[in-house]
Formats: C-alpha cells, structure tokens, sequence
C-alpha cells in the first residue's frame, strides 16, 4: 500500500535502515538532491532522510531485484570502523530536526539505530572488547542528548535486558549477556 503519514513510515522499517532494500524515483532523488556522507553506514544516513523526505512511500511484498552482499562489505570487516554507526545515525536525526518531522518519528529512529548498535556491539564479531566498549558509551551519550535513555529503553522494540543495560550504562551487562549467549 501506499504510505503517507509518518506513523507508517515509522513501522515500516522491521530491520535497520538500509538503501539497497529499495527503489528510488529519479524526480525524487533530483529534488531533494540526497548525497551518501563519507563514512561506514552512510546508508543509513540515506534511507532515514529518504524516508522523512519522501511525500509517499509504495510498500510491496513483491521482490524487485536480487541483493548480493560483496565479500569486502563493511558487515564482513572487522574493526575501528564500526564506531560510525553512531554518528550516521546521529548525523540523520540531525538533518531531520531541520525539516517538519515529528519527534515520534526521530524516536523510532533513536529506537532503531538502538537495536542496529546493539546488534553491532552485542550480535556480531565486528569489534574488540574496547571498541564495543566505546560504541556503548558513545551510543549512551547520543541517546542522553537526543530523546532520552528512557525514552529508547521503554520502546518493546528492544529487549528487556539490553533495555535494563541501557537505562544503568552497564556495558559490563552486555558483555555478560555476550559471553552468555555465545554469539557469533
């Protein structure tokens, strides 16, 4: 169907935001003139302002074209990088506080980049313990200046224990939890 109002944008987007899982109308790429920022993740960046920009959004159930991840795809590097995820997700909330986006629309993105990093931090072995350390903190950081630590934590998208980890700036919780699960 076609989305109008940002309520549905806001529940459109099960997973993280990524560019490749959709198709773009030149006019609108034209107009609003979207350029991908330097970085790791800079799709993010893209599809959240795709998304807040656009005036409609057509949601089909039906494949258009076939995605194939590269083997030097920044999801199969290890490393330093990953620390952008952060600040394209902040970057976007940014650029989206200039516009008329409402502020439930920037929490479900603050939601959503939440469950991205903790993926990244928690769900992967993207990073060292250190660097997954960092990311937490600078992920707490942005939530204290953006909408809160309690206003991502009491969202049901993200987990009861990374909501409890998030509300005390416990990283040693979430590499309990890490080691616990014996995560990739």
């Amino acid at each position: 169907g076609i989305i109008i109002d940002f309520t549905d944008r806001a529940r459109m987007s099960r997973g993280f935001y990524f560019c490749w899982n959709k198709v773009y109308r030149r006019t609108f790429l034209t107009k609003t003139a979207l350029t991908f920022p330097t970085g790791e993740y800079e799709d993010v960046f893209w599809s959240v302002l795709a998304i807040a920009q656009a005036t409609q959004i057509l949601v089909s159930d039906q494949p258009f074209y076939g995605y194939r991840q590269v083997s030097n795809s920044a999801v199969n590097r290890a490393g330093a990088q990953h620390l952008d995820i952060v600040r394209q997700y902040s970057d976007a909330i940014s650029a989206m506080s200039d516009t008329d986006v409402p502020a439930a629309f920037a929490l479900v993105v603050w939601t959503k980049a939440t469950r991205h990093i903790l993926f990244v931090i928690c769900g992967t072995n993207r990073l060292t313990a250190q660097d997954r350390a960092v990311l937490f903190d600078q992920l707490c950081q942005n939530l204290r200046s953006g909408p809160g630590l309690w206003a991502v934590a009491r969202e049901g998208d993200i987990s009861l224990f990374n909501r409890v980890a998030i509300l005390l700036g416990s990283f040693r919780l979430l590499e309990f939890k890490r080691m616990a699960s014996h995560q990739r």
